[in-house]
């Protein structure tokens, strides 16, 4: 509290105490004075009630606001792009192998007829010594000093005495193609034979493959065509050599 309004305060109150005392005492009257009657006390007047001021409190001054530490901003992180798993589909499950058919028995082919009047004989040999007998796909080949195709008719193949006299013989460098000239008919020994080259001509004259059926008068085949016939220029002590070609066919078989 401010000392000079203590000071005040403490005079004032005295004064007031010995106004209360002056007034008190003139107050009294003197005891020859006194009356029989009742005297009235009087009612000290109650003191003014003083409210006491709180101590006066130092309001500390605000510190210097702080300013924020600005922190660092961050970037984003860059997103990493999500890659989507492919969509697996059900795989499908195989079906059920199925039991194939019991087989079912068939009838034998049919036996195949021969379509033609004459058939064609393979040739044969009871040896398998290329110098006496050269066999090559049922074609008889042997040396020579010329290049000949030979072809034997008989009405019997199983019999060698029934050669047929009179038969044409059509001769070809393929099956059915274009004759070679002129178409040969068969002697009285059932054979015909077709010169390709001559002794004095050279051994590459008309080497080739050949074929040879037999036909009637009006060129129609009556028989299945021979198998290729190879004549060659191959020497005499080769196992292959051909130059006489010759192929059989028989009636009725």
């Amino acid at each position: 509290m401010n000392k000079k309004r203590l000071v005040a305060v403490l005079l004032l109150a005295a004064g007031v105490s010995l106004t209360l005392l002056a007034c008190g005492l003139g107050s009294v009257p003197f005891i020859s004075q006194a009356q029989p009657t009742a005297t009235k006390r009087a009612t000290r007047p109650s003191r003014p009630t003083f409210t006491p001021r709180p101590a006066d409190t130092e309001t500390p001054e605000p510190s210097p606001t702080e300013e924020p530490t600005e922190e660092p901003t961050q970037e984003p992180p860059t997103p990493v792009p999500v890659t989507q798993a492919p969509t697996r589909r059900p795989t499908a499950r195989p079906a059920a192998a199925t039991k194939p058919p019991a087989p079912q028995p068939t009838a034998p082919p049919a036996a195949t007829t021969n379509p033609f009047k004459y058939s064609f004989v393979p040739a044969s040999c009871n040896t398998d010594d290329p110098a006496i007998c050269n066999i090559q796909n049922g074609v008889k080949c042997e040396h020579s000093g010329g290049h000949h195709i030979d072809v034997l008719v008989y009405a019997n193949f199983r019999d060698p005495g029934s050669a047929l006299a009179g038969v044409k013989v059509r001769y070809s460098s393929s099956p059915g193609g274009p004759m070679i000239e002129p178409d040969e008919v068969t002697a009285g020994d059932g054979k015909a034979s077709k010169t390709l080259s001559m002794v004095f001509d050279p051994p590459s004259k008309n080497i080739g493959t050949y074929f040879a059926w037999l036909i009637d008068n009006n060129g129609n085949p009556i028989s299945p065509f021979s198998p290729p016939i190879p004549i060659n220029d191959k020497k005499e002590d080769l196992p292959d050599t051909c130059w006489v070609g010759t192929v059989a066919f028989a009636a009725g078989k």
